[in-house]
């Protein structure tokens, strides 16, 4: 959080897996997190974080795996 020029921060539920190269963003007040690498498979899967109820929870999957996200 935010408040009076200092920044305050909590941990939340944990990510569902253990996973590294996701692709992440913001929209309508949840983090959405899609894809990435666990271990040496990828996988396609999307949760999102909803702050109301500290929990992840699994939305639509990927139809296809890349792991070279853009930020252009």
């Amino acid at each position: 959080t935010y408040s009076n020029g200092s920044i305050t921060w909590s941990k939340i539920a944990d990510y569902p897996v253990g996973v590294t190269l996701a692709s992440g963003g913001v929209s309508n007040g949840k983090f959405y997190v899609c894809a990435g690498a666990t271990g040496k498979s990828t996988i396609n899967s999307c949760y999102y974080y909803d702050p109301s109820d500290d929990k992840w929870k699994t939305t639509y999957a990927l139809p296809i795996i890349n792991l070279q996200s853009s930020t252009n």
